[in-house]
């Protein structure tokens, strides 16, 4: 039975580090665990339009991140501790001399993980001074991982409510420009030679929804902080001055051509990993309106105008919502 446990222990350690590596170092989403946990979360707290409490879809984000990295320290904890119930281990406390208690294993292997280290108790054999040592690296190498990624994550949020403020910006400019001076060609372009500082944004966004698609389940209180919302802006904006291309200089339409791929490219990517959850969604179906039998064949088989609904609808601000009716292009 001892030996069970030890394998159990090495089992959920192993188990644990695989999907910490790949979703912090991988740069290619959640690993296979978190992936489907962070999944279950983020519909349990996807914010289903503004009838939903502020609360909850401020919550969403933060719970879902919460609970990735508690997922990895539970994991790591209960498999040193099930080692260190191994019979070839032997834990004494450092006073009494006597063995440890299943109690006492818990605090040591917490202590152990953490890196604290306070003392109490300690290893008898080398197995046990050995196996200490590793669980302290282990831990030290899952806390600063864990730690860097909440950075990295948060960090990634802020640049996405940056880039919404940006486009919003924009478009306000834009909308001012055409009421005030009845010339939609002069906002145009205007609004296209800003575009190039908005395409490396862009881009990055795009990537980081690949690295990091936990930052999907982040949500907003106000619509123009909402990177999907004027995602849709900016495409609208774009697909009408190309859809007039006679109108515009050259060098203007290229633009804009440029900046609707890079658009393209960060709404496949920011829901290509949550497809299967999102399609599931009876709100988004109904704003699709679509076959469920082609929306199962995945995000790449789609139009880029049911990705992009999905991509809007999964924020909570889609367009069933209203937002911004003052914003007119028409």
């Amino acid at each position: 039975m001892s030996v069970v446990l030890l394998i159990i222990g090495l089992l959920i350690i192993l188990v644990a580090m695989v999907d910490l590596i790949v979703t912090t170092l991988t740069m290619e989403g959640a690993g296979p665990v978190s992936n489907p946990v962070s999944h279950f979360m983020w519909r349990w707290f996807r914010p289903q339009g503004r009838s939903s409490g502020a609360r909850r879809r401020i919550m969403s984000g933060p719970a879902v991140l919460v609970v990735m990295i508690l997922f990895w320290v539970v994991c790591i904890w209960v498999g040193w501790v099930l080692v260190f119930s191994w019979q070839g281990i032997t834990l004494v406390n450092a006073q009494s001399g006597l063995p440890s208690t299943l109690a006492e294993r818990i605090y040591y292997t917490g202590y152990t993980i953490t890196t604290v280290g306070y003392g109490d108790f300690k290893a008898l054999d080398t197995r046990g001074q050995f196996a200490s040592a590793i669980a302290g690296f282990n831990g030290l190498f899952l806390l600063t991982l864990a730690i860097t990624y909440s950075i990295q994550v948060l960090t990634a949020v802020v640049e996405n409510r940056r880039l919404a403020l940006m486009i919003d910006a924009m478009e306000q400019i834009r909308f001012t420009v055409q009421q005030s001076a009845q010339c939609d060609k002069e906002s145009v372009e205007f609004i296209s030679g800003h575009l190039a500082s908005l395409d490396m944004a862009v881009a990055g966004a795009a990537q980081k929804y690949l690295a990091y698609p936990v930052i999907q389940a982040f949500s907003e209180r106000s619509a123009r902080v909402c990177l999907p919302v004027n995602i849709q802006r900016l495409t609208t904006f774009l697909t009408r001055v190309l859809a007039n291309r006679q109108a515009y200089p050259l060098k203007v339409i290229a633009q804009c051509q440029v900046s609707l791929t890079l658009v393209r490219a960060l709404a496949v990517n920011a829901i290509t990993s949550h497809w299967s959850s999102l399609i599931r969604d009876k709100r988004i179906r109904d704003a699709l309106n679509e076959d469920m039998a082609m929306l199962r064949r995945g995000v790449h088989a789609q139009s880029f105008e049911t990705v992009l609904a999905v991509y809007v609808e999964s924020s909570g601000w889609g367009a069933l919502d209203g937002v911004f009716p003052d914003a007119s292009y028409d």
